[in-house]
C-alpha cells in the first residue's frame, strides 16, 4: 500500500492541509464530491478529518458514510480550553471504515448558535496539533 504525503502547510510543527468545498446553491453535489475526495485520500493513507458545516443539508453526509456521530464540534468546544489536547480528533470524531474521521458542526439546530468563526478556528488549531491531517471543510 502506497503512502501519500498531501501535507503542504506547516502549522504548529505539524504538516496540515485544508480543503474547503462550498457553494451557495443546494443540490450541486457538494456532499458527493466531499465524500469521494475524503474517502480516496483516506484509502491512500492520508489522515482525513471532515467537518460538516452545512446546516441546510441536515445529516446527509453522515447518512452517506453510514455513521451516527456521537459528538459534534459544539460538544468539543468546552474541551478546547483545557490543557490536555491529546487525542481530540480520535476521542470525539467518528471514524469511517476507510479510516477518515467525520464530525458534524452540530447535532441539532439549537447548537448552531454556538458556532462562530473564532470557535471553528480554535477547533482547527487544536485538531491539527493532534495529528497531521487533511481537513475537508464542507459548507
Amino acid at each position: 500500500k502506497r503512502k501519500v504525503n498531501y501535507a503542504t502547510k506547516q502549522a504548529n510543527g505539524m504538516n496540515c492541509k485544508t480543503i474547503t468545498i462550498l457553494s451557495r446553491k443546494v443540490g450541486v453535489g457538494k456532499t458527493f464530491v466531499t465524500v469521494n475526495i475524503a474517502t480516496s485520500l483516506a484509502m491512500s493513507g492520508a489522515k482525513v478529518l471532515i467537518l460538516d458545516l452545512d446546516f441546510q443539508a441536515g445529516h446527509d453526509m453522515a447518512r452517506m458514510f453510514n455513521i451516527s456521530p456521537r459528538f459534534a464540534m459544539t460538544d468539543v468546544f468546552p474541551e478546547l480550553d483545557k490543557e490536555e489536547e491529546e487525542g481530540l480528533v480520535s476521542r470525539f470524531a467518528s471514524q469511517h471504515q476507510s479510516g477518515l474521521f467525520f464530525m458534524p458542526a452540530a447535532k441539532n439546530s439549537k447548537q448552531i448558535t454556538h458556532i462562530t468563526p473564532e470557535s471553528i478556528a480554535l477547533f482547527l488549531d487544536r485538531a491539527q496539533k493532534n495529528l497531521p491531517i487533511i481537513k475537508l471543510l464542507f459548507f
